[in-house]
């Protein structure tokens, strides 16, 4: 992701949808007839966007890991509520991880199971599983976890 490592920066800043939109760039640069998308934390939210932005657009398989499907969400809000104000939520086959000792509440991830058609969720259990980079403590199930879905 643009700014992350080694990666071109821009000169304008960053948001959201100009993360996306790279992505989308790339698929059509490489005429790429789907791509899976695969995203941790905060980077999880350019996939959010590109779903906003482009639909389906040549996807074929969504991860998220950690990240909530909003970052502005209120727990209490209803799906309409969420679909108002910014939560899109995907119609593709999708995998949302998250771990109860992270930062990102793990309820999240509950909820946004309970609302995508397609989903599956893993909610990793505990600190000696895995935190917020789960990716990283506990790689062996992560990535098992996400060849699986992928497979």
């Amino acid at each position: 992701m643009r700014g992350h490592g080694e990666l071109s920066t821009l000169d304008n800043g960053y948001c959201v949808s100009r993360l996306a939109a790279d992505p989308c760039a790339m698929i059509e640069a490489y005429d790429f007839p789907y791509v899976d998308l695969m995203h941790h934390s905060i980077g999880s939210s350019a996939i959010w966007s590109y779903y906003d932005l482009y639909d389906n657009y040549r996807l074929g398989r969504m991860v998220f890991a950690d990240q909530a499907p909003s970052v502005s969400a209120k727990l209490d809000w209803l799906v309409e509520d969420i679909v108002i104000h910014g939560c899109v939520l995907p119609d593709l086959p999708t995998l949302v991880v998250g771990a109860e000792a992270s930062i990102i509440f793990a309820e999240s991830k509950v909820w946004a199971a309970d609302h995508i058609p397609d989903v599956e969720v893993e909610i990793f259990s505990t600190d000696k599983d895995a935190a917020h980079f789960m990716c990283y403590e506990n790689p062996t199930k992560f990535n098992a976890l996400v060849g699986a879905f992928l497979s």
